[in-house]
């Protein structure tokens, strides 16, 4: 797991030059927008499914109780947080402009 975890920073990494002063903020400006953009709402979806899932009773010989809300629960965070960081994202690319 490191060696894909060290292997994706690179990747983020490769966008800017070596002796380009701003690195380490193009890399963590790349690894917040495929969090957001990507994985934030993948994790959603899978949380949602599993949810249904639970809820249905499917899989189970025996209902589970009220299990199935921590994962509606867990996709409505991942939603809001990763609506939140894009909001964030928005304001931030407006406001380079300056002030007008």
């Amino acid at each position: 797991m490191v060696s894909g975890v060290l292997r994706g920073i690179e990747k983020f990494a490769a966008q800017a030059a070596w002796n380009n002063p701003d690195l380490v903020w193009i890399t963590m400006r790349g690894m917040v927008n495929w969090t957001c953009n990507v994985f934030l709402p993948v994790y959603a979806v899978l949380q949602l499914l599993h949810g249904f899932m639970l809820y249905a009773g499917i899989g189970h010989r025996m209902y589970a109780g009220g299990a199935w809300m921590r994962h509606f629960s867990a996709a409505a965070l991942c939603l809001a947080l990763s609506g939140v960081l894009r909001l964030a994202e928005w304001f931030i690319a407006k406001g380079l402009g300056g002030i007008s």
